[in-house]
């Protein structure tokens, strides 16, 4: 995490002294679910949110998730 000497630097997506995914997770799992590649969602949070994610950590997200859907 990036740090500033004054403080000042506030993270958008998860917040300080936090390490909750969850809500990344669901937007990943919605993309997903509507089609979208892992290396498509990969750019989209890359270029709307400033997250790089890897297409591999997008694989990872889904697969856990999607077997319960199976069930």
């Amino acid at each position: 995490m990036p740090k500033d000497r004054n403080g000042n630097y506030k993270p958008k997506v998860i917040k300080n002294n936090k390490n909750d995914i969850y809500k990344i997770e669901d937007q990943v799992l919605g993309m997903y679910s509507k089609g979208m590649s892992t290396k498509d969602i990969t750019a989209h949070k890359k270029n709307i949110y400033g997250i790089d994610m890897s297409p591999t950590l997008i694989s990872k997200i889904t697969d856990k998730i999607l077997p319960l859907a199976k069930e």
